[in-house]
């Protein structure tokens, strides 16, 4: 996936299908950054919260999304931005059983999930989750941080 350290923002239910996901392609993450100081996923580290973040350089690190849609819409956009604004780079997940066309178009920290099925022509903005068994048809558009749902 990358040559730099990966960090996994969050710890809820959504970070831990993406740890699944790593792990799986038997990738290692630096660690977990959350709010919350009582998280682990197997032997992956907690790091710290949101300002462990401030203490390392962004060009050494990638991001990985892990906050996902429950109760504040906007959160997950609104963080997204916030360390875009602080130049970190936010990794694109795609789990291995994921099916897509040679041509779409991914853009940055696009999580595509177990099942997911992508067909020719397709445009994926930033930070946009297509969770588990959603079919994307051919010449659909999708915009930024819109999550898609399964089937």
């Amino acid at each position: 996936m990358s040559l730099k350290k990966t960090i996994l923002l969050g710890s809820g239910g959504h970070a831990s299908v993406l740890f699944e996901v790593f792990y799986l392609l038997n990738e290692k993450l630096a660690g977990i950054v959350d709010k919350r100081a009582d998280v682990s996923f197997r032997d992956c580290p907690y790091l710290g919260d949101d300002t462990y973040l401030e203490s390392i350089k962004s060009s050494d690190f990638s991001l990985v999304n892990g906050i996902g849609r429950n109760g504040h819409p906007n959160r997950r956009a609104d963080i997204f931005e916030d360390f875009k604004r602080k130049d970190f780079h936010f990794l694109s997940v795609i789990h291995p059983s994921v099916i897509q066309a040679n041509d779409v178009c991914l853009g940055e920290g696009v999580q595509l999930l177990a099942g997911v099925i992508i067909q020719p022509k397709v445009h994926i903005e930033k930070n946009v989750i297509v969770n588990t068994g959603a079919l994307i048809e051919h010449d659909t558009q999708i915009a930024e941080h819109v999550f898609i749902g399964p089937k």
